[in-house]
């Protein structure tokens, strides 16, 4: 069977809204419910996240 190469695959998922800052470099993101309904918590670490920088084309 067919499967997609996980190497291209993309690295990053998002954008996604900051809903809160614990203070302890751990932020709430507002996922969608296709996200949470398969388990993914949305409490992540800040070395887990990447600002968003829109590309041009």
């Amino acid at each position: 069977p067919k499967e997609l190469s996980r190497k291209l695959l993309p690295k990053w998922m998002g954008p996604y809204k900051i809903e809160r800052d614990f203070g302890n470099n751990s932020y709430c993101l507002e996922l969608p419910t296709n996200l949470q309904s398969r388990g993914i918590h949305n409490v992540f670490h800040s070395s887990l996240l990447r600002i968003h920088e829109p590309n041009d084309d």
